[in-house]
């Protein structure tokens, strides 16, 4: 079947299969050459540490590097073959699904536009929440269909259980059961389900998988709940218009997508939209299907940006069932257009990894970490008794945990927000009295001197700190990366 679609599919058009095979090339190259990033290590520290949920996001991204690591091996290589693999899978599911509303060959054509992109790039190569997520939305879109449409008893069960998995990735995950109520109640001839035995089987199963989330949260006075949630719904209800921030996240989405398939999804979105506000109908019910999981993800997080800064794979699920729409009226210039930008964004991409042209004045990046490791070590064999720390939520703690051979602490040594550290490193008392080494990065180097000042915070909870020669990394005998260092004398445990 594979053979056959690529060679029907793929064969006739050489520039796709050409973009077909730089994508998946630069994938495979970017597994076996990019170094850790920052959370690729905070989510392996997550898989050290089994848990049913942690501080900002649900288990499941550790559940996935868990096994991975421990099937294969702990490397680098390993931490990214984790997304890389989980990635191709949802482009599987994703198709299985479009065959559901396009021809085979036509399906086939409309998820290589989705996996070309610098979106499946970007889950295949580090590892976040957001990998999980995407499959098991996927795997959910797929038995919803099918539970919905064929109302066999075991979809429902599958359907409920898969929107749990995709919950426990990340809460996005609660926009599937709302997807699927807003469907039954719009269409009238599915509304029966809506209080039918086969939605009660499906939500009990989806709450039961989820029930573990909600018992960590209960255990720890939901504080990842309220981390995920109290400050972001501030903002948003300020209503407060941000057209900047409106702007930033389409262009975010537009380097995700290329700009002409963002595009090509919002204008078909829109234009089928619009027709059947013209006409007074509502779409047949297939359709009406794919706009009730598509609208509320990638209409609902389009508004918020107007208030609020939306991350860039925030809106990534709502791509799963709004390309269908695409994939509905083939414009082949434009397409032809996609292809191209998505192979230039794919080559300029690997090019950056593989040389890093472009320096990243940013902790996010993959360059410089183990060479970090490597110099805290030289300073550990000095310092032998002190310990480590670092204060930027849980970059450089979660780096240097996974290339040193001993616990490396975070901000909260200091008073500080240090995510899931807060809950692994709650209790710090036996540092109390001990001599510390602080790595502080220099996110924008412009220079390779000391700091020549003290943090104030790291006075309030030692006797005394003095400032070491710097960590600086060279790439091409070029200073890239840097990171201030500070020894700090007799942790009080507490501000002075």
């Amino acid at each position: 079947m594979v053979k056959e679609l690529i060679k029907n599919s793929l064969s006739k058009d050489k520039l796709v299969l050409t973009i077909v095979i730089i994508a998946l090339l630069s994938r495979i190259l970017i597994v076996f050459t990019m170094g850790l990033m920052p959370q690729d290590a905070y989510y392996y520290y997550y898989s050290t540490n089994p848990d049913w949920s942690y501080f900002d996001h649900p288990p499941m991204v550790a559940y996935m590097l868990w096994l991975f690591t421990h099937v294969f091996g702990k490397s680098v290589i390993n931490i990214k073959l984790a997304s890389f693999i989980t990635s191709f899978l949802t482009l599987i599911v994703s198709f299985q699904f479009l065959r559901n509303f396009l021809p085979r060959n036509r399906a086939f054509l409309t998820t290589i536009m989705l996996g070309v992109s610098v979106l499946f790039t970007v889950l295949s190569m580090n590892a976040t929440p957001d990998v999980p997520l995407m499959l098991f939305w996927a795997v959910s879109l797929l038995f919803l269909h099918k539970a919905v449409f064929k109302g066999c008893t075991h979809y429902w069960l599958l359907a409920g259980l898969a929107m749990g998995l995709a919950f426990d990735s990340k809460y996005t995950g609660l926009l599937l059961p709302v997807g699927l109520i807003l469907f039954l109640l719009i269409s009238k001839e599915h509304r029966k389900y809506l209080l039918s035995f086969k939605l009660v089987s499906a939500l009990l199963v989806f709450i039961v998988t989820i029930a573990p989330v909600f018992y960590w949260n209960y255990s720890y006075d939901w504080m990842s709940f309220t981390f995920q949630s109290s400050r972001r719904a501030g903002s948003i209800m300020e209503m407060n218009p941000r057209f900047d921030l409106f702007l930033g996240n389409i262009g975010t989405q537009m380097g995700l997508l290329t700009p002409v398939l963002f595009v090509l999804i919002m204008s078909a979105l829109g234009a089928f939209i619009w027709r059947h506000l013209k006409l007074k109908s509502l779409p047949k019910a297939n359709q009406l299907f794919l706009l009730c999981f598509a609208l509320p993800t990638l209409g609902g997080f389009m508004f918020i940006s107007l208030f609020y800064w939306v991350k860039l794979n925030w809106m990534m699920p709502g791509y799963i069932s709004g390309i269908v729409f695409v994939g509905y009226c083939f414009r082949k210039k434009a397409i032809k257009a996609h292809y191209i930008i998505a192979g230039i964004f794919n080559a300029l991409l690997l090019i950056e990894i593989i040389f890093y042209l472009v320096p990243i004045k940013s902790d996010d990046t993959w360059v410089g970490w183990e060479e970090l490791a490597q110099g805290v070590n030289e300073l550990r064999n000095e310092y032998p008794e002190d310990f480590i720390f670092a204060f930027d939520d849980y970059k450089t703690s979660a780096l240097l945990n996974y290339y040193l051979d001993e616990t490396v602490y975070a901000g909260n040594v200091i008073g500080g927000n240090a995510l899931q550290f807060n809950i692994t490193q709650s209790d710090l008392s036996h540092l109390k009295g001990k001599n510390a080494l602080f790595i502080d990065s220099d996110k924008r180097l412009k220079n390779t001197e000391k700091y020549n000042e003290i943090d104030p915070e790291l006075n309030d909870y030692f006797e005394k700190v003095e400032e070491l020669e710097p960590i600086i990394v060279y790439l091409r005998d070029k200073p890239i990366r840097k990171w201030f260092v500070f020894r700090c004398y007799n942790y009080t445990g507490g501000k002075k």
